[in-house]
């Protein structure tokens, strides 16, 4: 039996029940053979009762819609702390979504960038697509196990590793800039994006849009990502390869933001 952690809203003991019984259904159904699974299974978007629990809190009688919303502005308020490159190499991509639920801080680094004009925090993107992604599937599950929780339908809910344009190839007209991961997922089988990293500057300044609201100039950005093969959909973030700080930074320097210049590379090796 799990309890929620003090400061939410109390679940009665039958929705706690219900709660309970659907996520360790859940997690019967992915392991039939009975083998000891610990709370996060190799995926940092793994679902944990604190993930459900968030979910519901959330999510509860609103329509899909406003619930992804709600999810959004949740994650897009995780505290993002300014740290040391040495710090943040112990740290990058270690924490999963049930670490963020919790504690709400993830470190980062911050650079003042000609292309934003202000300090932003250039690292984090990954962390908060995967707490996205884990609360949109607790509350696909949820909605599964109780059609009232929301009105409407998610499903489908992917990351994917694309970049945030900085600039375009002069020759080729590719899009040049830093890796970014958002999340890709469906409301009643429409198309929808999330990015609550920043300011959601990948969809225009919007943390959640339809693919139907966004504007020409990011579908074509889209489109162009796509040709170029800058547009990688996953279950989970792992999939992508850039699990430490050195291989974000080669991916940086690939994709055209060679941020590594801008800091003191010998802090980037431990001893």
């Amino acid at each position: 039996m799990f309890t929620p952690r003090t400061g939410r809203e109390p679940l009665k003991p039958a929705e706690r029940g219900k709660l309970e019984e659907a996520y360790f259904d859940m997690r019967k159904r992915a392991n039939p053979h009975g083998m000891e699974l610990t709370d996060n299974v190799g995926e940092r978007s793994a679902i944990t009762p604190d993930v459900m629990i968030e979910a519901r809190r959330l999510s509860k009688g609103k329509d899909a819609r406003r619930a992804a919303q709600e999810l959004a502005n949740f994650v897009h308020r995780t505290k993002m702390v300014p740290v040391s490159p040495r710090v943040l190499q112990r740290f990058y991509n270690a924490q999963t979504a049930h670490d963020v639920v919790l504690k709400r801080v993830v470190p980062t680094l911050t650079n003042k960038n000609e292309h934003w004009g202000q300090s932003e925090p250039l690292v984090g993107c990954q962390t908060l697509a995967s707490t996205m992604a884990a609360l949109l599937r607790a509350t696909e599950h949820l909605s599964r196990e109780d059609p009232n929780i929301i009105k409407g339908k998610i499903s489908d809910v992917k990351v994917v590793r694309t970049i945030s344009e900085w600039s375009r190839d002069p020759k080729t007209g590719n899009v040049l800039g830093m890796p970014h991961t958002i999340v890709q997922f469906k409301i009643d089988g429409g198309e929808h994006y999330a990015d609550p990293f920043g300011e959601g500057k990948f969809l225009g300044g919007r943390l959640v849009a339809a693919q139907g609201d966004l504007k020409p100039d990011i579908v074509g950005r889209i489109a162009q990502l796509k040709k170029q093969g800058d547009w990688r959909e996953a279950h989970d973030v792992t999939a992508f390869g850039t699990n430490t700080f050195r291989e974000f930074l080669d991916e940086c320097h690939s994709k055209g933001a060679d941020i590594a210049k801008n800091f003191d590379l010998a802090d980037f090796t431990i001893k």
